[in-house]
């Protein structure tokens, strides 16, 4: 299939609408072969080609087969932020995809774990013996700086890991920034030491 999609192309070299579909089973041809990185580059290529394709139903398709192609490499390739970043404009091309639904939750999913931290203070980049005021400011200067509204006009890797980030500030904040659930979150810790 690669080298059938190679030889469609270099037949369809002038005509742009003509390459776009090539594009797309290259690409589809190269992440069965699990060469992802090559599937990506394809992908990039065939987006780049629809600038200047006109707006039909069809290619509005063949450009969210590249975007979820794309995401499903980059999930692959350990890149969930590439992978949401694509997925969400699938979602927004076609609200009706199942697939592209489906692909948000995992990129998600993917995004949160890979920034799983050791402990809450971790998050905080506070010690466990902290002060409370030393906690709160460790706090409020990380929650500026990632602070969703601070990153809205970021690209999409940025902005969905500002949005992983502060949720998980909150998250910390919120136990530790009660002295009952503080002192309990402790010995738990204590006792996975």
């Amino acid at each position: 299939a690669v080298a059938c999609s190679c030889e469609a192309l270099a037949l369809a070299d002038g005509s742009r609408a003509a390459r776009l579909p090539v594009m797309v089973l290259l690409a589809s041809a190269l992440a069965k072969l699990e060469r992802h990185l090559a599937a990506v580059a394809s992908c990039d290529v065939g987006l780049r080609l629809l600038p200047w394709a006109s707006g039909t139903s069809h290619q509005t398709r063949e450009q969210e087969r590249l975007l979820l192609r794309r995401a499903g490499c980059f999930l692959v390739l350990g890149q969930p932020a590439q992978a949401l970043s694509d997925y969400r404009s699938a979602v927004k091309l076609n609200s009706r995809s199942a697939q592209a639904a489906a692909g948000v939750q995992e990129a998600w999913r993917a995004l949160q774990s890979m920034h799983v931290q050791d402990s809450l203070y971790d998050v905080l980049g506070a010690a466990r013996d902290t002060s409370e005021d030393e906690l709160k400011k460790a706090y409020r200067k990380l929650a500026l700086r990632w602070h969703p509204d601070k990153h809205a006009q970021s690209d999409g890797p940025t902005r969905a890991e500002a949005e992983v980030r502060f949720k998980q500030l909150q998250d910390a904040w919120a136990i530790l920034s009660v002295a009952e659930t503080r002192a309990v979150y402790d010995e738990e810790l204590s006792r996975r030491s």
